[in-house]
């Protein structure tokens, strides 16, 4: 059975990667802080791993004795990171050093997995691009009133959002987004490391703090229940082109345009690749 570390295993997407990785037979180990809830990680198959990944010292010890016990982990799912800090040196701290620190460990121990999956941000890109449309002019009701309706006339501009292409350049513009970037292209830089960057934005489902706001956004329409839009993680299933260009899986069925796939029961929405 091919062993898969997940880290940040007690978040949100965290969680839910754990119990997808147990449904397609992983052995699963999952690397939390020593301060982390284990509210979601009860499972008796489950491998708790307290890790410190902001020390490296600390890190490489417990890689060591992992090593020396269970040897290495044929996929590693590096989730943990932080998208909110009081301070913007934190990001850093949280995206880019705790990152750095794992994959340098696993290199120096020898314990370089199959595969090695980043959870980034699409907010590495930056602001998104809009192009304008022309006017319209729409009536809205303000009510009734001795048997005449009372409207409003007002002049609307609707801004569609510019597809992200593969040849774009990241540019962020956030302290979030720039630790996550910085940790991409370190990642990037690791020779031989089997790499695949994974940049999700729109998260929502049970267990996250939006899911509530995103149903009542999306006009009562329950798109949990109704479809599920799911995080694809390349290590369960070969990706191959979905239907505008990005990559899906086979299973890809989505009212939006971009790529979601049939996997955790938590949503995700891409922007489309072009």
């Amino acid at each position: 059975m091919d062993k898969i570390l997940i880290t940040g295993a007690s978040g949100f997407i965290g969680s839910f990667l754990v119990e997808e990785a147990h449904v397609r037979r992983y052995d699963v180990w999952a690397g939390i802080r020593t301060t982390s809830s284990r509210k979601y990680l009860q499972a008796e198959w489950l491998n708790v791993l307290p890790l410190d990944l902001t020390d490296a010292t600390v890190l490489r010890g417990q890689l060591e004795r992992f090593k020396e016990k269970h040897g290495k982990w044929d996929v590693v799912v590096h989730a943990a990171g932080a998208t909110k800090c009081l301070h913007p040196a934190d990001f850093m701290t949280n995206n880019y050093d705790c990152t750095k620190n794992l994959v340098d460990v696993l290199v120096s121990l020898d314990m370089m997995p199959r595969q090695f999956i980043y959870l980034s941000s699409l907010s590495v890109m930056g602001p998104v691009r809009d192009e304008q449309q022309p006017a319209n002019e729409v009536l809205v009701p303000r009510g009734i009133h001795d048997s005449k309706s009372f409207v409003e006339r007002y002049t609307v501009r609707q801004s569609v959002y510019s597809d992200i292409t593969l040849s774009d350049t990241a540019t962020p513009n956030t302290a979030y987004g720039e630790s996550k970037i910085q940790a991409e292209n370190y990642l990037r830089s690791v020779e031989g490391l089997p790499l695949v960057v994974m940049r999700p934005t729109g998260v929502y489902g049970p267990r996250g703090c939006y899911f509530r706001s995103h149903r009542q956004a999306c006009a009562g329409e329950d798109l949990f229940c109704e479809r599920r839009l799911c995080l694809f993680v390349a290590c369960f299933q070969r990706p191959v082109a979905g239907e505008h260009g990005c990559e899906a899986c086979a299973s890809c069925e989505s009212p939006f345009v971009g790529a979601s796939c049939s996997f955790l029961g938590v949503g995700v929405l891409f922007r489309s690749f072009r």
